[in-house]
């Protein structure tokens, strides 16, 4: 069994507490595949802390209206019993990168255990168990995310650039 279908039967994922930003292309690709209007919505995610290390993420990502995976009581819109009912090509990019850490320069590796997202096993061991050893893959959709960044960005968003993680209050 999948980790992520063995965490969904658990009700311990990342698809419970996370909150799924998008791309445009995301969007395109989930509505082509899951053509179901109410997957998405804007998120004032305008208060999370700025990256200073990765700017074009801040500012496409971090602002008042931010495009996310709607949310159910559950957790994410596309969360079943048996993990994503997304198919691994159309889950948005940022699901598809998790749990790698990244900025706009590069992969920088998996998460630090205890992230609070992702059960253990986490740390090197986690990409196996995920089937995320192909480094080219991973390679290629941070690119493909970044790509889509730019895209985005192009037509600038009014509140600059914030990122990441809510503010500690």
């Amino acid at each position: 069994m999948r980790m992520c279908e063995r965490c969904a039967r658990t009700q311990q994922t990342c698809c419970e507490k996370a909150t799924v930003r998008l791309t445009h292309g995301d969007i395109e690709r989930i509505g082509q595949y899951f053509p179901v209007p109410d997957f998405s919505q804007n998120a004032d995610t305008s208060a999370w802390e700025a990256d200073t290390a990765d700017p074009l993420f801040s500012a496409a990502f971090v602002r008042r209206d931010c495009p996310v995976v709607r949310r159910t009581s559950r957790g994410c819109f596309f969360l079943s019993d048996n993990g994503c009912v997304l198919a691994l090509g159309v889950r948005p990019l940022i699901c598809r990168l998790y749990p790698m850490s990244y900025c706009e320069r590069g992969l920088e590796g998996p998460i630090a255990p205890g992230n609070g997202y992702c059960p253990p096993p986490s740390g090197p061991e986690v990409l196996a168990e995920l089937e995320m050893a192909d480094q080219d893959q991973l390679r290629a959709w941070h690119r493909q995310l970044y790509e889509e960044l730019r895209a985005d960005y192009r037509g600038g968003c009014d509140d600059g650039p914030r990122r990441g993680r809510p503010r500690a209050a």
